[in-house]
């Protein structure tokens, strides 16, 4: 897998650091080398109704909106709150192999959440805001949503949605925010312009939790298969396999546009799309190691940087730019129409 180091992934305003660099604004891309090619996953089911016509699904899908029922992917045939078991086991992040890491076995996501799905956190807010302590991944119970973090919320329900159609980052930068007061076009479109705090509420309210990096990085190289690319070593990153620069309307693309770019575990816009949140603060400055070791279901809990990390590339970069194990900072508040959110879902 590619390994990006000091350059900032999106065509935005955004406080990032790689191998121990220094803070950089603005846009870049590349770099490095990948393991063997694998084979990819299907889609996974959310839930459906019992004998009794109870849905056990995540609550997103639970009304089955449109962006937030079966008819997701390139195909309109998947489950947009589908997931999908990932192995565990032993990996080198970066295919590097000085940062050894292992994760357990879990579920992510096929998709990125989309806006029909975020439109049931909406429509449910401020109820769908956590509890105190949930939405912690298993090895750090102590880690969960704090009542704290109210205070950084839209206090009513307009507000939020008001919040979600983002300013532009940079006056002479075009801005996609695909969030819309209304159901729109865009309810099969991943959703953007949330800010970290929003989407760890999403996913905790959603019975999930945002993933750890371990846990992408994991996902993005295949595991132990160390791949180039999230769907193998080849081909180079095309618009078949990821939503990007060269993809026409992509930053309107719906989820799975690109089928041909599925993880080994069927995960879907792992290089491209929307960059999307992790659960781990950003560690950065000149001779830090901003990966956790020893590396055994790690979470980064403490940084000097006031931000948290984000993972991926998105439509704003050329193919020649990708990067898919890129991992950068942002600020917990701040508000990317090209920065989004894929939910964990822990095996009990």
């Amino acid at each position: 897998m590619k390994r990006a180091c000091g350059i900032a992934l999106i065509l935005f305003v955004v406080l990032a650091v790689g191998c121990g660099g220094s803070v950089v604004e603005g846009s870049g891309g590349s770099a490095g080398s990948g393991g063997s090619a694998g084979s990819s996953g299907s889609g996974g089911n959310s839930g459906s109704a019992g004998a009794g016509g109870t849905y056990d699904g995540p609550p997103s899908c639970a009304g089955q909106a449109t962006g937030a029922d079966a008819h997701c992917g390139e195909s309109s045939d998947r489950d947009c709150c589908g997931s999908e078991v990932v192995n565990g086991g032993q990996f080198f992040r970066f295919n590097d192999p000085t940062l050894p890491a292992t994760v357990s076995a879990f579920r992510l996501d096929v998709f990125e959440v989309t806006v029909g799905r975020f439109r049931a956190f909406v429509n449910a807010y401020p109820d769908s805001i956590p509890a105190a302590g949930e939405g912690a991944p298993p090895v750090h119970p102590e880690a969960g949503w704090q009542d704290a973090w109210r205070s950084q919320l839209p206090p009513t329900q307009v507000e939020l949605s008001a919040k979600l159609i983002c300013p532009p980052q940079l006056p002479d930068k075009p801005n996609y925010p695909s969030w819309t007061d209304l159901p729109g076009n865009h309810e099969r479109v991943p959703i953007g312009c949330l800010t970290w705090y929003e989407a760890f509420a999403f996913c905790a309210w959603d019975g999930g939790r945002l993933p750890t990096v371990a846990e992408w990085i994991y996902v993005a190289d295949g595991g132990d298969e160390q791949r180039l690319y999230p769907w193998g070593d080849s081909p180079p990153p095309d618009p078949a396999h990821a939503v990007m620069l060269d993809t026409p309307d992509g930053q309107w693309a719906e989820v799975g546009s690109a089928p041909l770019g599925a993880t080994r575990w069927g995960q879907m816009d792992f290089n491209g799309s929307r960059a999307e949140f992790a659960f781990d603060r950003y560690i950065e400055g000149p001779g830090t190691q901003p990966f956790p070791l020893p590396c055994e279901d790690c979470v980064q809990l403490d940084s000097s940087f006031p931000g948290f990390a984000f993972l991926d590339m998105s439509f704003y970069q050329a193919p020649s730019q990708s990067a898919a194990e890129y991992v950068g900072g942002a600020l917990p508040a701040q508000r990317v129409d090209a920065l989004g959110v894929r939910c964990v879902r822990d095996i009990k």
